[in-house]
């Protein structure tokens, strides 16, 4: 069982507390910068913190996906 990042709307992360494994294709979420309660895919939490420490403002939940399924440079962070 794997989840659909809301953030990018390609990769897949798998729930905590589903029971199921992860795989190297659905891992563990990240926790999101925005609100600290959305769970996003773990490429999205580096692009999160990446912008947090060069300063760069955050991405805003209205600006998501950032990528749109079958568009140039899917599944690409």
């Amino acid at each position: 069982m794997s989840e659909l990042c809301p953030r990018c709307g390609v990769r897949s992360y798998t729930p905590y507390g589903t029971g199921a494994v992860p795989t190297e294709r659905a891992p563990f979420p990240a926790l999101s910068r925005m609100d600290n309660r959305t769970h996003i895919c773990s490429w999205c939490g580096t692009d999160e913190a990446m912008r947090d420490f060069h300063g760069e403002p955050p991405l805003a939940p209205d600006q998501w996906p950032i990528v749109q399924p079958g568009s140039f440079g899917v599944g690409r962070p």
